[in-house]
């Protein structure tokens, strides 16, 4: 898995057009490409190149925040691009103020709060986006990752059965993030790699910690759903936590190894991981040979439509541009 979360990384990090950012010191298109062609040479997935271009300045975002205090997508984006807790709680506290308390910017709030141990913080919200968006199962595992951690029973945990959706709000995340990135400056190129690589995977590692443990069967069911709805997701990576979830809640099951239909499923979800596989690297050749301006539409097309229509949509790009040549 980490060989294709590696290659994601590398991939999602490539491209987007318009004239090149005309505010001095940030980072442009071209030195990006420059970036992944030395990357590439050297074998390295991070150098000291390219973690500076990926470095965003937590003072410009916070002064771009402060000049759109009215727009809650800004406010947001700039609480999701700031690492310092304690400048980060009060941006989340603003984005949500100015939205109305948002179900979507409470629950990414309350994930990173429960992952810097502000539980209080966490749960309040989680009863929030449990009444708000009931069908949504995240809340819920998101509330039984925080009782593990206390060691509180799980049993209390009833998650109603209609809780059967999966919106952990990454791509609406990852949005805001581009809005505001646009708003101090950025290139929309730059603008797109950086919103989507800055991305704070919260709940997929809460996830993977709660299918280690034993559950009771509701939260385990959910568990289970949630997995496999996560399989129909936007992102690749999204879809192979779902299945590296799923996996290992069906190995666990007593003689899974005798089990047809569990084996069926387990051969779909590696047969499915190669396609993925092969789909990533073929997409890697074609990036190489895109614009700028194809790029920017193929991030715009995996926020819209989803990684994979994406990368079809830029291969159908680039090749119907080099046909015509």
């Amino acid at each position: 898995m980490r060989q294709i979360l590696s290659f994601f990384a590398i991939v999602v990090a490539l491209s987007f057009i318009l004239p090149s950012s005309s505010f001095a010191g940030l980072p442009t298109f071209d030195a990006f490409r420059q970036m992944d062609s030395e990357r590439r040479t050297s074998g390295q997935l991070h150098t000291t190149k390219s973690l500076n271009l990926m470095r965003v300045d937590p003072a410009l975002i916070l002064r771009v925040a402060e000049q759109h205090r009215n727009d809650p997508q800004i406010q947001w984006g700039a609480a999701e691009l700031i690492g310092d807790w304690a400048q980060r709680r009060p941006q989340f506290e603003t984005a949500l103020a100015v939205s109305g308390t948002n179900a979507d910017i409470a629950l990414r709030f309350s994930c990173v709060a429960a992952q810097v141990g502000e539980m209080d913080i966490a749960q309040t919200l989680l009863r929030h986006c449990q009444k708000t968006a009931p069908s949504n199962a995240v809340p819920w595992l998101v509330t039984s990752w925080i009782s593990s951690k206390q060691g509180a029973p799980l049993d209390a945990i009833q998650p109603p059965v209609y809780a059967t959706q999966f919106n952990d709000a990454m791509i609406q995340a990852t949005i805001a993030r581009i809005r505001a990135l646009e708003a101090a400056g950025y290139s929309p190129y730059a603008a797109r790699r950086l919103g989507i690589l800055s991305a704070n995977m919260t709940f997929p590692p809460m996830l993977r910690e709660l299918a280690k443990k034993r559950l009771p069967d509701p939260i385990a069911r959910l568990l289970l759903t949630t997995a496999q709805a996560m399989q129909h997701e936007k992102l690749f990576i999204m879809e192979l936590v779902g299945q590296t979830v799923e996996k290992s809640l069906l190995q666990a099951r007593s003689g899974a190894e005798t089990n047809t239909e569990i084996t069926a499923r387990l051969e779909h979800l590696a047969a499915r991981r190669e396609s993925i596989k092969r789909v990533a690297t073929d997409v890697g050749r074609i990036v190489d040979a895109a614009t700028e301006q194809e790029m920017v539409q193929y991030f715009d097309d995996v926020l819209t439509f989803g990684e994979e229509e994406a990368m079809n949509r830029l291969a159908r790009a680039v090749q119907n541009r080099t046909a015509t040549k």
